[in-house]
């Protein structure tokens, strides 16, 4: 599986990049680091998605 970056990411979700970089920071998207970049695997990044929609409301329900 590639790694994604977040521009491509954000293409493969039908989202806006800055959408990728909030839930990142307020959720904790899994990544991979590569030196200092940030890189993404989609099967992961759906997986926690997924989990995160179907968590109660106020734990991390909804992902934007």
């Amino acid at each position: 599986e590639k790694l994604l970056t977040a521009r491509e990411l954000a293409r493969e979700l039908k989202c806006r990049t800055e959408q990728i970089y909030r839930v990142l920071s307020k959720q904790g998207i899994p990544f991979v680091p590569v030196g200092k970049r940030k890189r993404y695997l989609l099967s992961q990044v759906v997986a926690f998605l997924q989990m995160q929609s179907n968590a109660p409301h106020g734990q991390g329900g909804g992902w934007y």
